[in-house]
């Protein structure tokens, strides 16, 4: 008689697709928050993009849209963005990129 064993894995991951990215001056960038993202335990219902560490940028705007999300700045400078996942029950995960505009 054979035996198996079966490891079953549950897990919330936050990412933005890509990771760090560079752009141009008042150019978006598409951003992807959801491709990637996925919980375990139950269906995503909700996700933010929180902009910090501002570096040198000006006239920053950020369009929340799903997989069609845009960032686009004036610079030269950075910042960082941080994508936060929620499921359905509660449990949530991060993730945070370094956008450069040159």
């Amino acid at each position: 008689m054979a035996e198996f064993t079966i490891t079953v894995y549950s897990g919330i991951h936050a990412e933005i697709k890509g990771g760090n990215v560079s752009g141009y001056n008042n150019i978006p960038i598409v951003l992807d928050p959801l491709s990637l993202s996925y919980s375990g335990f139950g269906a995503i219902c909700e996700y933010d993009l929180v902009v910090s560490s501002i570096v040198g940028l000006t006239d920053i705007v950020l369009l929340k849209n799903g997989k069609n999300s845009r960032f686009s700045a004036i610079g030269p400078g950075n910042c960082q963005l941080t994508l936060t996942i929620q499921d359905e029950y509660g449990n949530s995960d991060t993730d945070t990129i370094t956008i450069t505009i040159n």
